[in-house]
């Protein structure tokens, strides 16, 4: 139903400086009398020309009688789908066509190598975190180097595994993000020692398993870190000392902060990564 669109989002606080023309457009409507109770989440649609088309909002509450917050599951999916099929129709664009297969991103032009990372947040209040965010780091030769076929037990900093860990975070946009530019803090720090060992082999496989605790930091300083643990199984073919194969889990605790920094949580924050390699690149 979005194929047409070009999707951004943007947050703040009333009194903000800068503040998008549509924005406050959209605050004037939802603030209406009888418009009734809403999140602090809303969803437009805006045509070429930047006019307003269609706002709802995108947490709508339950049905009455029901128990917590804003829809969930289902009730939802049907809220977004009658939301944005109005918007179509207000614009022209008629229903919207099948359903297409997700697409898992894959190696941008030029790259023959890559660490595809998946980042899932538990977090009970925010159930749309558990959804994972999917991400690609393209890699070339000597970013691989550090986890080169190991003879024997070794140690690898946890900051040469930095490109691939920095996606290590929330993907919401509610999560670290600079006051004045609104942009997400980056993960600019990894640090840790971890242990590169032979583990076995299997026909013409070689094995190395990578393992140890990292602390990441991000590029807002405030002494904000979090740590996890991470275990990565890396394939050799013959007898390469480069990787042909990469699978691994980081399994950590994220710390949160409750409405204007009051309080403190952490949610179990788990990263899965998988090397992407491309087809008919021999690593023999």
């Amino acid at each position: 139903m979005l194929k047409e669109f070009v999707v951004v989002s943007w947050h703040g606080h009333t009194g903000d400086a800068g503040i998008p023309a549509v924005v406050n457009e959209v605050w004037e409507a939802k603030r209406r009398p009888g418009v009734g109770p809403g999140s602090n989440v809303d969803a437009c649609v805006l045509d070429a020309a930047g006019k307003l088309v269609s706002w709802w909002n995108a947490m709508a509450p339950r049905p009455a009688g029901g128990r917590g917050g804003g829809m969930q599951g289902d009730a939802l999916v049907r809220h977004w789908k009658d939301s944005l099929g109005e918007a179509r129709r207000s614009l022209g664009l008629g229903a919207a066509g099948e359903a297409r297969p997700v697409v898992l991103p894959g190696l941008p032009d030029g790259a023959d190598s890559g660490v595809r990372v998946f980042t899932r947040l538990d977090d009970p209040g925010m159930p749309a975190y558990n959804a994972p965010v999917v991400e690609l780091v393209a890699m070339g030769a000597d970013a691989w180097k550090p986890l080169a076929r190991p003879a024997k037990a070794g140690t690898v900093d946890a900051a040469a595994c930095l490109p691939w860990l920095s996606k290590m975070f929330p993907g919401g946009v509610m999560e670290r993000t600079d006051p004045d530019t609104k942009k997400v803090y980056e993960i600019t720090g990894a640090t840790g020692t971890l242990t590169l060992e032979p583990a076995g082999s299997a026909g013409e496989s070689r094995f190395a398993l990578l393992r140890g605790r990292v602390t990441l930091t991000d590029s807002g300083g405030g002494g904000f870190s979090f740590s996890g643990e991470l275990q990565v199984v890396v394939e050799f073919r013959g007898n390469a000392a480069v990787p042909a194969s990469l699978r691994g889990v980081f399994e950590g605790r994220y710390p949160r902060k409750g409405p204007q920094g009051s309080g403190g949580f952490e949610f179990d924050l788990t990263g899965v990564f998988e090397g992407v390699f491309a087809e008919g690149k021999d690593r023999r």
